[in-house]
């Protein structure tokens, strides 16, 4: 039976911690909680004699006491100042634990008191181990501060008074450096439900997957913790049966779940959980058989088998959710027809064979094919030597994989190379073992397995760092990321210097490219040949092929695309039906740019229809912009059918593409709301990429034409206004913009819109212009106050103007600008009740028509008879009557508006004055029988009264012109 452990206890002191060392021979695991304020438990899995060396406890600041509780399992309490932070780490075998000072700062130095409260011995054979309680992630667990770094040096050895060596030192140094990389305090997602939900918890390269497996279930996945930011947003995904949250995982942190049916918890900590995972069983293995039997993880509460697709490299995915958090199978598997994915709660499979079955059976999960699942015994390998390509590379200087060589018999053998080559490859030098690995690579990436080949190349790696340099390594690399969608370090791995001279590279580069949707550069850096995709394996050259032709014909290159398509052409037949719907497109595509708009026609129709979702939206896309271009295709049937596709395709360029030639149809449709609103959302779809900021450009110059022609007049003025409201943003800055705000506010204006014209302008005035321009504005908004009778805001805006004129060069402040301030300073006046001031303000201004005729409005309106004669008289003359001809309608109204005032008056000379002159004209209006009563040297009775000669004639508003003048220009009006 194993002796328990000596561990040695001893204890320093530093300036702004104390220490407490425990120098175990071997690192064993340990746990520390906190009972209550001030006291620490260390529960550590393995039995020990603790003891205090002599000598090795010093006096110290921040821990107060030292009690052993255990020995087995080894178990000890420390008494710390309340307050005070910690953390715990090992240093090479020894389990480190310091004690920050208080927020009070230090206390002073004591003796630390240890006291033994266990008696070592060892524990009876019956007897079982007690297990440390695992730490939830609440202020219970261990804290660890990874910004204040011990000072290794000062880590003695007080019972021999000798320093720790250096490669202790570098221990406690890398990790310290590692515990400031990582996220060092536990974080917590939350999923409950209404409903009894299972749930699969799983790692899917750097993505943590949380699957539930109840569509309907209100599932709302709640992030706490000190780094919840880290881990939002949880990117949503729908999947068979259920719906699965995707975020980041966290390097050097381990993943628990706990719970199960209404409530889960997904605990992400930097300390190592105890659970057990689930272990698989094998059934109904046949003896001497290489193929045969099941597998079986015994779960005791499995939930339901779910299928999905992996996002990126479209593999699929089978899910297994769990209804409790003990059912998981833990680290990852490889198995000949099926790998299995770390999960942390359920089990994920990845199917290698078409023709696997998962199934739920009442003693767990049930893994099989209908022939058996693949055994490799070790009678087949050792009666096999491992298959590894011929020691030969491409004779062509261009070319760099040698795909051909590699791929090793193809698919259908890569399961038995492998298991072959790896069965020996342990008992293989270290160099003969890398080479291995690299032929699994390079068969793997022959075979288009991207992930696959990684996981050998990330091997051959962390073996030798050195050979990650070389431009081979970085080729094979840079393709296989290319093949597995990781593009922008594929990208990075095939643009190294050194493999610019390969030609074939230029392929890669541009399937990088295209998938990061930088077609520009994909064209430019395409090779000129199509030679090095002749022997490509099938798999490899569909993959390339397909993204080169459509690279080239993007750039024109009509005959390359040609080229490519034909030799993808050759194996139609065993393509996927993605990849056949493709080619149909390209070809589709390659013949339209040739104008033979008959087959592109025959190739496209059929897609539209097809079960293929993406190339059913692309073709109809394709096949409705050629339609109209045609002239075959009215507006109308085109918007109707890119409405359709909008719900066909979703979430990347192609529904950008959709929404951007419908927005662009409804424009030809002069539908120009919905127009913008659909190019919006296509620019939204499309953010931080060169067609998003080519969407947005076109809906600026779209607006701007809007606004700017006369296609203003052909809306209404609340579509108008209603367009300028949604699309704010739109609005150019400097002098155009402006202008586009002005002939709205115009537009307005002469519906009579008269409110919101007026705000437009008026925050065009406050905030956006300068010199004459905020001249001419205040005082069209003034006068657009004057008509909506708001005379108090027409004073703002006029006081505005005015400080404007006075700011603008002496040339500028002409006599009419000034005048056309004090006009309309004037109506404002009168029209707020003060018309005294008014006509005061008017007098001192040289007559003219427009000046005669507000003096008369505003003597007529205060009721100053005398001073409306006169004044009507000016306007009369200004108006040169001709007396030889009958007169209009507003010359006789004038005539007819001064005999009242005169009446009103009682200036009966003049009044006698005008009988005589304009009797005659009257005579011919309509107005003749009232002029003649009026002016008769002795009224009727019943023309005494003001009221009854007011009701002669209509109000008429003789400064109106002038107002009305601003409605339809943007100039300053004449005076």
């Amino acid at each position: 039976m194993a002796q328990p452990a000596d561990v040695q206890i001893r204890s320093g002191s530093h300036e702004d911690y104390s220490r407490l060392v425990f120098d175990w021979p071997t690192k064993p695991a340990f746990n520390v909680t906190s009972p209550s304020p001030g006291t620490l438990e260390i529960t550590f899995n393995s039995e020990a004699n603790l003891n205090v060396g002599q000598g090795s406890i010093e006096p110290v600041s921040n821990i107060l006491g030292v009690e052993v509780l255990s020995q087995s399992p080894a178990k000890v309490k420390v008494t710390i100042p309340e307050g005070s932070r910690h953390r715990s780490f090992f240093a090479g075998s020894k389990m480190v634990l310091d004690v920050y000072n208080p927020p009070g700062g230090a206390l002073p130095k004591k003796n630390l008191s240890v006291e033994n409260a266990a008696t070592p011995q060892a524990p009876a054979p019956s007897t079982p181990k007690a297990q440390p309680q695992q730490a939830e992630p609440s202020d219970t667990a261990s804290t660890v501060d990874a910004t204040a770094m011990p000072d290794p040096d000062e880590l003695a050895d007080a019972g021999n008074s000798e320093r720790r060596t250096a490669a202790e030192v570098q221990l406690v140094q890398e990790e310290e450096i590692e515990q400031a990389k990582v996220i060092t305090n536990p974080n917590l997602i939350s999923i409950s439900s209404s409903k009894s939900t299972g749930l699969a918890v799983f790692e899917r390269g750097d993505e943590l997957w949380i699957v539930n497996d109840k569509k309907d279930a209100l599932i709302n996945p709640q992030v706490s913790g000190p780094n919840a930011d880290y881990f939002l947003p949880l990117k949503e995904l729908d999947i068979d049966k259920g719906k699965a949250f995707i975020t980041k995982t966290v390097a050097r942190n381990f993943i628990r779940t706990q719970g199960g049916g209404l409530l889960w918890k997904v605990i992400i900590t930097p300390r190592e959980p105890r659970s057990e995972p689930v272990l698989p069983e094998r059934m109904n293995v046949p003896d001497n058989a290489a193929r045969g039997g099941k597998i079986v993880w015994p779960f005791e509460e499995p939930g339901q088998v779910m299928m999905t697709t992996d996002p990126l490299t479209g593999q699929p995915i089978i899910i297994v959710t769990a209804q409790s958090s003990k059912d998981f199978s833990g680290r990852q598997y490889s198995f000949v027809d099926f790998d299995v994915m770390p999960s942390y709660a359920g089990l994920v499979i990845v199917p290698k064979v078409d023709d696997l079955s998962v199934a739920v059976k009442s003693y767990g999960v049930e893994i099989s094919r209908p022939a058996g699942l693949a055994i490799v015994s070790e009678k087949i390998i050792a009666e096999n030597a491992p298959v590894r390509p011929k020691d030969s590379a491409p004779s062509d200087a261009s070319r760099i994989f040698d795909f051909a060589n590699w791929q090793l018999g193809g698919v259908k053998a890569l399961a038995d190379n492998q298991n072959i080559i790896l069965s020996g490859i342990n008992e293989l030098p270290k160099n003969a073992r890398d080479e291995d690995l690299m032929t699994l690579a390079k068969t793997n990436l022959a075979n288009a397995m991207g992930a696959e080949a990684l996981g050998f190349l990330d091997i051959i790696e962390s073996r030798n760092e050195d050979i990650a340099n070389t431009p081979e390594f970085r080729a094979i690399r840079g393709a296989a990321h290319a093949i597995d969608y990781k593009t922008e370090k594929a990208f990075a791995d095939l643009s190294v210097d050194d493999l610019q001279r390969f030609e074939e590279i230029g392929f890669w580069k541009a399937y990088a490219l295209a998938d990061l949707g930088d077609w520009q550069q994909a064209i430019e850096v395409l090779p000129e040949k199509a030679e090095p995709l002749y022997d490509y394996p099938d798999l490899v050259q569909t993959r390339v092929g397909l993204v080169a032709a459509e690279v080239a014909l993007r750039g024109g290159d009509v005959d390359m695309a040609d080229e490519i398509l034909t030799l993808i052409d050759r194996h139609k037949d065993d393509l996927y039906p993605p990849q056949k719907a493709a080619l149909s497109y390209l070809q589709g595509e390659a013949a339209r740019q040739k104008g033979d708009y008959e087959t592109t026609m025959q190739l496209w129709e059929p897609l539209t229809t097809g079960s293929d979702d993406l190339y059913r939206a692309k073709a109809g896309l394709a096949l409705t912009r050629l339609q109209v271009d045609q002239n075959e295709l009215p507006i109308g049937k085109a918007i109707d059918n890119l409405e359709r596709l909008r719900y066909a395709w979703r979430g990347d360029e192609l529904e950008a593409q959709i929404n951007y030639w419908l927005g662009r149809t409804y424009f030809e449709g002069r539908e120009f709301v919905k127009g913008l609103n659909i190019m919006r959302e296509a620019a939204a779809v499309a953010a931080g990429t060169d067609f998003g900021q080519r969407i947005t450009n076109e809906m600026a110059d779209v607006f701007s034409t809007l606004f700017l022609t006369d296609a203003l007049d052909k809306i209404t003025p609340l579509q108008a206004m209603a367009l300028y409201e949604q699309f704010t943003e739109l609005v150019p800055t400097g002098e155009r913009g402006d202008k586009i705000v002005e002939r709205l506010a115009d537009r307005l204006t002469q519906a009579d819109i008269l409110d919101k014209a007026g705000e437009l302008l008026s925050y065009q005035l406050t905030h956006r212009l300068d010199g004459l321009e905020a001249y001419n504005i205040g005082a069209k908004l003034a006068a657009i106050r004057l008509i909506d009778n708001k005379p108090d805001e027409a004073i703002a805006a006029l006081n505005i103007a005015a400080q404007k004129l006075k700011e603008l060069p002496e040339e500028q402040q002409t006599q009419a600008r000034t005048q056309t301030i004090a006009l309309l300073r004037a109506r404002a006046l009168s029209r707020q009740g003060r018309p005294d001031q008014a006509l005061v303000l008017l007098n001192n201004l040289d007559p003219n028509p427009t000046v005669n005729r507000l003096r008369a409005d505003i003597a007529w309106t205060a009721g100053y008879w005398d001073d409306a004669a006169i004044a009507l008289e000016d306007v009369i003359l200004d108006q040169n009557m001709s007396l030889s001809r009958p007169l209009d309608k507003e010359d006789s109204a004038l005539i007819m508006q001064r005999a009242v005032a005169l009446s009103l008056s009682g200036n009966r000379i003049a009044l006698a004055n005008m009988r005589e002159k304009y009797a005659g004209a009257m005579a011919q209006t309509d107005q003749a029988r009232v002029f003649e009563v009026i002016t008769r040297p002795r009224q009727s009775s019943a023309l005494a009264d003001r009221d009854t000669l007011m009701g002669i004639v209509s109000e008429v508003d003789l400064f109106s012109d002038f107002l009305d003048s601003y409605k339809s220009t943007s100039t300053e009006p004449s005076n």
